[in-house]
């Protein structure tokens, strides 16, 4: 690790998207401060508290970010790094290291390039604490399940009508349900395995697949579904970063994860975000 340089101080508003964005933010700072011995801090670490992340890290977050805008900008400056949503169609990497003094930055940074490097720390990171595992084991047990001998398939509806991104056409970034059947179309045994849907919409589930007999639909809070999704020894995740990082930390041997292939660009056939699938992932046309 590289002794820290505290005039290279990187700040993450974390302000924009959900749990997904926040955790790639997260992984983005600890690499950069790991990797280029940056001083790094996000506005608040709320959406993944469901984490173990780094030790004391909440205490730890909170005081570097005093420092930051109470101590270090009235020393040496403040720049502003405002990439939108222009960083999911590049990489920022070089503008990142090249920071120096202390910078306020607002991104996406969806991509593992940002955190290869350390990825065993990161996955480390967000380990669930064991208090939120419970319900998860009791989902398991009222339906019959074991981890890692099912299929979960990921499903985000509601807010993706009327979503709009700049440079992209449309308003709907809902996938079509004909991606998701041919995603389990792929899955050999499908038809041996419960499908266990997880989505925003879960109203909609027996509408969309009627022909599904072990279907079992999660009415469940955030940090379950997740955990449904993690441990699935299938995933079919949709153009969300929260089921990208279910999978991302599926651990089971064995397990298969199938993903849209350009993500948010996929009408366009524009990878957007870039670089955001691992090269063993499936990806799979949306048509």
């Amino acid at each position: 690790m590289l002794n820290l340089n505290f005039k290279k101080q990187i700040h993450f508003n974390a302000h924009m998207g959900r749990m997904g964005n926040q955790m790639f933010q997260y992984a983005c700072a600890k690499a950069i401060q790991e990797e280029q011995g940056f001083y790094c801090s996000l506005s608040h670490l709320d959406k993944i508290k469901y984490f173990q992340l780094d030790k004391r890290e909440i205490i730890v977050n909170k005081v570097k970010a005093f420092l930051f805008f109470r101590l270090w900008k009235k020393i040496w400056g403040n720049d502003t790094l405002n990439t939108n949503l222009d960083c999911l169609q590049q990489l920022y990497q070089d503008q990142l290291i090249s920071i120096v003094k202390p910078t306020t930055v607002w991104g996406f940074f969806q991509s593992p390039v940002y955190f290869d490097a350390i990825k065993d720390k990161i996955k480390k990171y967000f380990t669930v604490k064991e208090v939120y595992k419970k319900e998860y084991n009791s989902f398991l047990k009222k339906n019959g399940l074991e981890a890692g001998r099912y299929i979960a398939l990921h499903i985000r509806r509601t807010d993706y009508k009327g979503f709009v991104v700049p440079g992209l056409q449309g308003d709907d970034f809902t996938l079509p349900s004909s991606y998701f059947h041919q995603a389990l179309v792929k899955i050999n045994n499908h038809q041996n395995w419960p499908v266990v849907f997880v989505s925003d919409d879960p109203n909609a589930m027996d509408e969309l697949f009627p022909e599904i007999e072990q279907k079992i639909i999660s009415r469940n809070n955030e940090i379950t579904d997740f955990l449904i999704l993690q441990n699935a020894g299938k995933i079919i995740i949709s153009n969300s970063t929260y089921s990208w990082w279910a999978a991302y930390l599926n651990d089971h041997s064995g397990a298969d994860v199938y993903c849209p292939k350009y993500f948010l660009g996929f009408k366009e056939q524009k990878e957007i975000p870039v670089k955001i699938y691992p090269a063993h992932w499936n990806q799979l046309a949306v048509m």
